[in-house]
């Protein structure tokens, strides 16, 4: 087996929940081992934290650079970020290591082609969404989406900061959901779970009128795939 290196700690629950479904889904695929995995938390200040989500400003790079180093240190032989929005600075970690860096993205995308998904509903956060990691893949692939409205996307950062400081409110539930409502009466034929926080509400779950997938568990996938190919 390959062995994968998580740059994680963005935030720890969904880290903990990709480390787990890779685990668990092995064990059903091979009953041999458990999957060889190497997992760093990145030391991010609470207020960098924020203001990635709240205000789209970055400032660690330089963090994940060095996690990256670590982890290829660490023997690992690809690496993958269970965060979407930290895929901002994807190009920047694949320079600084030797190793390839799985994309969530990429991973995404083939996902929804091969779903047959025409029109996409994208939750995320601001800095996914301004800095277009999707969109302009969905532009240049000629795949349909529909974002959020501006106070929509203000309030899923909020409910996304909650997540990741661990808080489950009952309002959060119901305003994700009423996101979902909103995009779909605009005709998308699919959610995309396009923040990896977000699976922590299970939408997809309680949801049974449009399906709804988790970004988060798609790259997991992948990552298995990979893992299990050497």
């Amino acid at each position: 087996m390959k062995t994968l290196g998580i740059l994680g700690g963005l935030g720890p629950a969904t880290t903990a929940e990709f480390y787990l479904k890779i685990s668990y889904d092995c064990q059903k695929r091979n009953h041999v081992q458990r999957p060889p995995i190497v997992i760093t938390s990145v030391p991010t200040p609470y207020t960098v934290e924020r203001n990635i989500i709240l205000h789209n400003l970055n400032g660690y790079t330089p963090l994940l650079i060095a996690e990256a180093k670590r982890l290829q240190q660490a023997d690992a032989d690809f690496l993958a970020m269970p965060c979407n929005t930290l895929h901002c600075d994807i190009a920047h970690i694949r320079n600084a290591v030797t190793i390839p860096v799985m994309s969530i993205v990429d991973t995404t995308i083939a996902y929804i082609q091969a779903k047959g998904y025409q029109k996409i509903g994208l939750i995320a956060t601001a800095a996914t969404v301004e800095r277009k990691i999707y969109t302009s893949v969905f532009e240049s692939s000629k795949i349909d989406f529909v974002l959020p409205g501006a106070d929509e996307q203000a309030g899923l950062n909020e409910l996304i900061v909650n997540l990741v400081d661990g808080k489950y409110l009952e309002r959060d539930y119901k305003f994700l959901h009423g996101v979902i409502d909103s995009l779909k009466s605009r005709g998308v034929d699919c959610i995309a779970l396009a923040c990896t926080d977000l699976q922590l509400l299970k939408p997809e779950k309680q949801r049974k009128d449009i399906p709804i997938f988790d970004t988060m568990a798609v790259l997991a996938d992948a990552a298995l795939e990979e893992i299990l190919s050497w």
